[in-house]
Formats: structure tokens, sequence, C-alpha cells
């Protein structure tokens, strides 16, 4: 069994298991929510009551955020896929991302325009994919600096690629739309990058992250039929690549 095989055997099997103990932990904090309304309901503007019900509060929601992300772990396949214009999506769905930044990153954005290049996306997944990456390039450079976001085609004639490596399955020939994210923080060194892809595996401080953003963005881009590669120089920054497979609908004019 191959890399690639083993990879995909280790994924399955960690989303089934996460999916469960997702599903139970989510029974568990439901009549949590219910016993903190009760309590804020009856605490009859006592002080002390509620602002420690707002900090269970504060904590549970916290709890449901991580279960959130085990379940979109877990569920492996994307939702619906939509049959989108790459350009439109990407710019859509990079500014929703951008959006949600502190004002302290700048973002420089090179897309090569292409109208008339689709592919079978899902534009809600593409803005999860953006910000995950982009949120692990603000906690790479300490919440400020900037970030370089490129959109460019690109052709694959054979199968796979030799440099940079793809991560997951090889791509096969065709037509492809690349989307890069670099930051320009501390980079990764290598025993990092094995691993960088792998569920609950994190470099954050504990309570800082739950390890699933990546591994959620790998099972996007391989439900999509693409592929992810990274390349970090440790001290130097990181740069995520996803290479979405498209299709030509037309002839673009320059």
């Amino acid at each position: 069994m191959n890399s690639q095989e083993r990879q995909r055997h280790k994924m399955e099997s960690l989303g089934q298991l996460a999916g469960g103990v997702a599903h139970e932990l989510n029974n568990v904090l439901q009549p949590i929510f219910f016993a903190i309304d009760t309590i804020q309901r009856r605490s009859e503007g006592d002080p002390l009551i509620i602002e420690s019900s707002q900090k269970i509060t504060s904590c549970v929601t916290r709890a449901a955020d991580i279960i959130d992300d085990i379940l979109a772990f877990a569920r492996q396949d994307s939702d619906r896929l939509d049959f989108l214009n790459i350009n439109e999506t990407f710019d859509h769905s990079l500014t929703f991302a951008v959006g949600l930044l502190p004002k302290t990153i700048i973002v420089h954005v090179n897309a090569e325009k292409r109208p008339s290049y689709w592919s079978w996306i899902n534009k809600t997944d593409l803005v999860r994919v953006f910000t995950n990456l982009l949120s692990n390039a603000v906690d790479a450079m300490n919440n400020k600096g900037d970030i370089h976001v490129s959109l460019k085609y690109l052709s694959i004639l054979s199968q796979g690629r030799s440099k940079p490596d793809i991560i997951g399955e090889d791509l096969a020939p065709g037509q492809y739309a690349c989307i890069s994210v670099r930051d320009e923080g501390g980079g990764l060194d290598t025993t990092e990058l094995e691993s960088i892809f792998d569920p609950f595996f994190t470099t954050k401080d504990i309570g800082e992250g739950t390890g699933l953003g990546l591994a959620i963005v790998y099972n996007i881009i391989k439900n999509w039929h693409g592929g992810i590669e990274v390349e970090a120089i440790d001290g130097q920054g990181t740069e995520f690549s996803f290479y979405i497979p498209v299709y030509r609908t037309g002839e673009d004019s320059y």
C-alpha cells in the first residue's frame, strides 16, 4: 500500500471516529445551553450569577465551535458542488474571508483573469479554505504583516507533478486553477511539514487551535479532485497552493 493510500485510509478511519465522538459531545452540550438560559432568567440581576453564566456560555460556545470543526472534518464529502466561474467565485470568497482579518494585516492579490474557466466546486467550502489558510498565516505572523494571494491557470501534461509535491491524489493531466496563499512568518520545519495535514496536529499552544483546519482544507480540495502542496523555509514564511481542475466554456479576449 503506497503512502497516498495509507493517508486516505487513515483520514477515513479518523473521520468516522471523530464524527461519533462529536455527536456524543453535541448531545452533552445541549442541556448545558438550556441550563444556562434558565439560570440567567432566574438570576434576578445578581451580577455574580450573570458573570459566571456568561463565562460558562463562552466556554460552551467555544466547545460547540470545535464540534462543528470535527463534524466538518468527519463529513469527508464536500457539500453540493456547483458549476461556478473561477474568477468570480475566487473574488467573492476571498473578499468575505479577508473581511474577517484584523486591520493590521495587508492582503496583496494577484489574480489572472480567465472569464471562460469554470469548475465544479462549492462557494461556501472555498470561503472555508480561505478562512483557514488566512487564519494560519495571521497566526504565523503574530497578527501583523503581509499576506500574498494569487490565482493563475496552468496545464498539467502528465500524471502527477515532480516538484513541488502534491499531497493527496496525483493530479490527472488537464487544465487547473492554482490558488496560493503565502505569508511572511517564521515558516515550518521538516517535522512540521510531514504532519501538517494530519487531523489534530497543530503548532499552536494548547487551547488555541483544534488542529483540524488544514485537515478540513485537505478534504475539501480532495473532494474537488484537486491537490494541495505546501512549501516552507524555516524563518522565511510558508506558501500553500491548491489546484482545482477547470473547464473552458469559451474563448477569453485580452
